[in-house]
């Protein structure tokens, strides 16, 4: 085997000798090494001595089908996948969602018969020139575990705050409120996102003293920071103190001064599973004390349709998974746009969270959608930083 520096090594795994012969011709003319495997068990055989940074997976094999393969991968293979087949477009959509589901790093689909730019056009993007090394990055991220104390004691030391990700109306870019996302100054290891220890406040008992915490920082932001008519969202979960906490809500809310219009209570479509008569109550009366409600990840969960129908919700928001799908997935404009639909039909804002970029900005714009939040407008940003971006934008809402 060559010595000299590729831009990858790709295997192929395919029944059918002669298709797979030429995917490793055009990889080859891409500079890859290349690998072909005509059965799953020489496929799975070759990938730790091959150690592969792309592989080529047909879905139909006589023995072991590709699906089963996905499975078989489980998070153990490193290399980014394209997952091939002659069959419509939707079994390979499917397909797709299952490799990803169990751990693998799905870059594309290719529908046979294909064209060799649009196998070019999957290899190349990741490796427009010559890399300097083939080797994967290791991993070296791990999640940390903190304990009660530290938690309990970064609590006393206000070492917690809020960063903002502004909301804009797609209709005249007009910034319409805020998603107030947790923070941890952590003194000696930085910056610390929410992954890292939202759960543990509910683990630990915790989750009334931080929710506490959290609304003294949102309606600080609201009265200092943010011009009249402005909301901030805020995520609560529906755990047992999350519920215990809502019923104190708008007491609190009313002690500060702050207009419940301008607080949007976010609530994960996952947590709606179980919502009992009691949970409806609460939302109900959540909305008579003029709160506004969101149900945030639409998509994400299985939440009945019936859930949007018997709670109040104002807002919908579209989980970023089917978002960021919209460019390369007809089926996932074709579900943005029926969400859509929906929300308008129970008079919801529908808002695309994780847009990223202009294209998919300009998509989920003439699907319909209301309001947009993601990184195309803004990171999420510390709270001075936020307040000069928005008079800095002169996209103020009236």
């Amino acid at each position: 085997m060559s010595t000299a520096k590729t831009s990858g090594r790709l295997i192929i795994l395919d029944d059918d000798a002669m298709i797979a012969e030429t995917i490793a011709n055009i990889a080859q003319s891409l500079n890859f090494e290349t690998l072909v495997a005509l059965q799953a068990s020489e496929f799975l055989e070759q990938l730790q001595v091959f150690n592969p940074t792309h592989a080529i997976i047909d879905l139909s094999m006589p023995e072991v089908d590709g699906l089963e393969v996905l499975r078989k991968l489980d998070g153990q293979c490193r290399a980014k996948v394209i997952i091939a087949s002659g069959s419509d477009s939707r079994i390979l959509e499917a397909a797709r969602r299952v490799g990803l589901a169990h751990g693998a790093d799905v870059i594309g689909t290719l529908q046979k018969p294909f064209r060799a730019k649009h196998l070019k056009a999957l290899l190349w993007p990741v490796h427009p020139a010559i890399a300097e090394t083939v080797e994967p990055e290791p991993d070296t991220h791990t999640r940390q575990r903190f304990t009660k104390g530290e938690l309990r004691d970064a609590l006393a030391r206000d070492e917690f705050t809020i960063y903002l990700q502004p909301k804009v109306r797609c209709s005249d870019d007009c910034i319409v409120g805020f998603e107030a996302l947790a923070r941890w100054n952590h003194p000696t290891k930085g910056l610390i996102l929410p992954g890292e220890f939202i759960d543990l406040f509910e683990e630990y008992g915790l989750e009334t003293i931080w929710m506490e915490k959290l609304v003294r920082l949102v309606t600080s932001c609201i009265s200092d920071k943010l011009p009249e008519g402005m909301h901030l969202s805020l995520n609560m979960s529906m755990s047992r103190h999350s519920r215990e906490f809502a019923s104190r809500f708008p007491t609190m809310i009313r002690s500060t001064g702050t207009a419940s219009s301008r607080i949007v209570i976010e609530v994960i479509e996952n947590g709606l599973n179980d919502a009992t008569t009691e949970d409806i109550e609460m939302f109900a009366r959540l909305r008579l004390n003029g709160f506004e409600l969101s149900i945030d990840d639409f998509g994400s969960g299985y939440s009945s349709l019936s859930r949007l129908v018997q709670i109040p919700f104002t807002e919908l928001k579209i989980d970023r998974s089917f978002v960021r799908e919209v460019r390369d997935s007809a089926e996932a404009r074709n579900m943005l746009r029926s969400v859509v639909s929906i929300g308008r039909s129970l008079g919801m804002a529908v808002i695309a969270e994780g847009v990223e970029d202009a294209e998919t900005l300009e998509i989920v714009k003439s699907l319909g959608c209301d309001i947009v939040q993601g990184f195309v407008y803004s990171r999420p940003l510390p709270i001075e930083q936020a307040v000069c971006w928005m008079f800095q934008s002169e996209r103020l809402s009236s």
